[in-house]
């Protein structure tokens, strides 16, 4: 048996990175709906809340591209069976999209799109699969972080890969053709091909997987035939200080000369520095001090400050026991300088950027759990009205829906309206939600129900 998926596209494009965004924003918003098995009621601008995106026109007109992209590109599955014994070969092939299900209705006032909202269904072969976890875990706040698409791109095929392997390693251009990636210059020139990767990987240093750990490194350096560059990828436990330098340049011997402005206080603190060298190297603290150290010393803290300088000291003793230099003096650490303030600010903003994360995910939980009270003081409202009271504010909805949108009233070839029964519920939770944000002091203009739009 052999299988072949083919990805078409459409007169809007093919599918893009950011596509992949909005899909896994569609995801977790389906999710935090409680995963129905029909249509999800949705706002775009829910869903670029969801993608950290500022609301505006481009927002709108580039969301609403993705969201077509995602319900037209036709996807085929072929799969091809031999038999040896007949020497027949049979052919299945089966079509399908992302989202099976697609509806955006838009209000515009002079012009300016001021509310929008939609439902959406995804394909069965997809629904059946994420309802029953059939599908691996993303980590969408990561994928959310990435500024380049190659980052993006590489990210999810190696966090794919380390999910059952400590280490990765793969030719550029084999790693290309594993991505899609496509062009000349990049299928003749391999130096094309590192100076693309150099920047993703840069990004990729340190970032969490999503079956644990992290990207501990993220390499590129050449083949044994000097013919291609490859990519060496390893799976580590935790961020930490290192204790072994990440680049892959030479060792760079460096000097320092800055003058410090208080002469008394910079002696104070290149002594303390000299006297942490000691201990660190020796387990000793300094007997004596030379002038000519002294001004080293006090210039590297000058310039990096006090944590900064005390690091280079660490790091410089670590390398230092991997190559076996003994290094006698204090002077013996400026070849470590360079290196060392550049893993420093590595680390640095990874740490910055693991926080950050940790801060959009808290503000993000207690948004969640704020819309997730609302949702199931509304849910309650509605299970608590009678038979008569329900029935009277379904044909008031439905009312309201066809007037603004008479397609609402086309019913389906079993002479049904499953689109608009679905919708009038979800209109009356919205409209229910709405009411219980605004009880609570909450943002009431996120998601917008039928009978806002009427108003």
């Amino acid at each position: 048996m052999t299988a072949r998926l083919k990805v078409g596209y459409t007169d809007r494009g093919p599918l893009t990175t950011e596509d992949q965004k909005t899909y896994y924003a569609l995801v977790k918003h389906w999710e935090d709906r409680g995963m129905p098995d029909q249509y999800t009621a949705f706002s775009l601008r829910r869903i670029s809340r969801l993608l950290k995106k500022q609301w505006g026109t481009n927002v709108i007109d580039s969301l609403t591209e993705s969201l077509m992209r995602l319900r037209g590109t036709l996807l085929v599955w072929e799969n091809s069976y031999y038999d040896n014994t007949t020497k027949e070969t049979a052919e299945l092939i089966d079509t399908f999209n992302i989202l099976s299900d697609l509806k955006i209705i838009r209000r515009k006032v002079d012009g300016v799109v001021n509310r929008e909202v939609g439902y959406f269904r995804f394909n069965d072969l997809t629904l059946r699969n994420l309802q029953s976890n059939h599908t691996k875990p993303v980590l969408f706040d990561v994928v959310l972080s990435f500024k380049s698409e190659i980052a993006q791109l590489l990210y999810t095929h190696v966090d794919l890969i380390l999910a059952g392997n400590m280490f990765y390693d793969r030719r550029t251009k084999e790693l290309f053709d594993d991505l899609g990636i496509t062009g000349t210059a990049y299928q003749r020139r391999p130096s094309k091909r590192k100076k693309v990767l150099e920047a993703a990987l840069r990004e990729l240093q340190g970032v969490p997987l999503s079956k644990g750990g992290i990207i501990a490194s993220a390499t590129i350096e050449k083949t044994k035939d000097q013919k291609d560059y490859k990519v060496a990828f390893r799976k580590g436990a935790a961020i930490g200080l290192p204790a072994a330098d990440a680049e892959s340049g030479r060792e760079v011997s460096t000097t320092i000369a800055i003058t410090p402005n208080d002469q008394s206080e910079a002696a104070e603190r290149a002594e303390l520095l000299i006297s942490y060298f000691h201990k660190v190297f020796f387990g000793v603290d300094a007997a004596t001090i030379r002038p000519r150290h002294r001004d080293l010393a006090a210039s590297i803290v000058a310039r990096y400050g006090w944590n900064l300088a005390k690091y280079i000291v660490e790091f410089s003793h670590s390398e230092a026991k991997k190559t076996h230099f003994n290094i006698a003096t204090f002077g013996g650490i400026t070849q470590y300088i360079t290196r060392a303030v550049a893993h420093y600010e590595r680390i640095s903003k990874e740490r910055e950027n693991q926080e950050r994360m940790a801060r959009q995910q808290a503000s993000s939980r207690r948004e969640e759990a704020t819309e997730q009270n609302a949702r199931t003081r509304a849910e309650g409202r509605y299970r608590r009205l009678s038979e008569a009271q329900r029935a009277e504010l379904k044909e008031q909805y439905r009312r309201m829906l066809i007037e603004k949108d008479p397609a609402w009233d086309q019913p389906n070839a079993d002479g049904k309206y499953p689109l608009l029964n679905a919708a009038i519920k979800v209109a009356i939770i919205n409209d229910f939600i709405r009411e219980e944000r605004t009880r609570q002091g909450g943002d009431t203009g996120e998601e917008m129900s039928s009978s806002a739009i009427a108003a």
